[in-house]
């Protein structure tokens, strides 16, 4: 089939098909002149998220594809572990109540979760100054907790992901939204379960090279610790 264009001069026929192209040719141009995009260096939102992010100049697809699979490999480790305390705690008195860290056991925990290599320098100092702060509180008896009591700190639900319970395997199904990336730091917020509307909060940097978490915000010691005027203390 062809369409009848005419000139000034003489009609010229052209395909039906090359006039449609010419036309979305025209059209996809046009659209980009308006909008500034140029089709060579254009980087797209990772598809893994649908989030945009702050910044796609210097945060790639790729990157996003990194930290996607360093949370799900992180959480196939932890879950996948022995379920163990992180802040094991110590006592030997008749009325059974904490006395302070179990500083042994505790750095045996550290170093097991520093030699998986998912965690940069940043997190491993403010690990071990939750595990500090804690036993400061229970030496000096500002806070007196009772083995048989629910913690006065902490989560009232599993700290590394802040929930009670988990679906088998769910770290090959969580989600990760809510992206934003500012001076090398990207924070997002893992979804646990398909349904959740509230995200557990994660910081990601990269360090020698490689994307490490630097935040968990069941580590968090603002949120980890309650104001130590509502610390019990008797």
């Amino acid at each position: 089939m062809n369409k009848l264009i005419h000139s000034n001069n003489s009609p010229i026929k052209i395909s039906i098909h090359q006039f449609y192209y010419s036309l979305v040719a025209g059209l996809f141009w046009a659209f980009c002149f308006l909008t500034s995009c140029n089709p060579s260096t254009y980087n797209s939102t990772p598809s893994t998220t649908g989030d945009t992010l702050a910044s796609k100049s210097t945060f790639t697809y790729q990157d996003s594809i990194q930290i996607v699979q360093l949370v799900k490999d992180m959480y196939r480790w932890k879950f996948s572990e022995k379920e163990w305390d992180d802040f094991p705690l110590y006592y030997n008195n008749p009325h059974h109540f904490y006395e302070q860290l179990d500083s042994a056991l505790f750095n045996k925990r550290y170093s097991t979760v520093m030699a998986t290599g998912f965690f940069s320098d940043e997190f491993g100092k403010n690990y071990r100054s939750v595990a500090n702060h804690l036993d400061s509180l229970l030496k000096f008896r500002k806070l007196v907790w009772n083995t048989d009591e629910v913690a006065p700190v902490g989560h009232a639900a599993i700290i590394w992901c802040d929930c009670q319970d988990y679906p088998d395997d769910f770290w090959n199904h969580l989600k990760l939204a809510e992206w934003h990336f500012d001076n090398g730091l990207v924070k997002c917020k893992a979804f646990i379960f398909p349904e959740s509307t509230v995200g557990y909060q994660l910081k990601v940097k990269q360090e020698n090279g490689k994307w490490k978490i630097a935040y968990m915000e069941g580590f968090d010691a603002s949120i980890f610790f309650p104001s130590e005027a509502n610390l019990p203390t008797h």
